[in-house]
């Protein structure tokens, strides 16, 4: 189960992620990382709402 908070972060490049977001911090934002892909999608399909770019999610 994903804790709540406004964000979820999920990225095939975690480390970079942190790096450009490195202003958000819980709780305002969870990093999701260490689950193989299927994971990742089930644990999107849990979100209210997505924003999905530029990944093999995104087409």
């Amino acid at each position: 189960m994903l804790p709540f908070c406004p964000a979820q972060m999920f990225s095939d490049y975690p480390e970079r992620t942190r790096a450009y977001f490195r202003d958000l911090r819980e709780p305002h934002v969870h990093f999701i990382e260490g689950h193989r892909d299927v994971e990742d999608m089930f644990l999107l399909t849990q979100c209210h709402d997505n924003v999905i770019a530029n990944s093999s999610f995104a087409w």
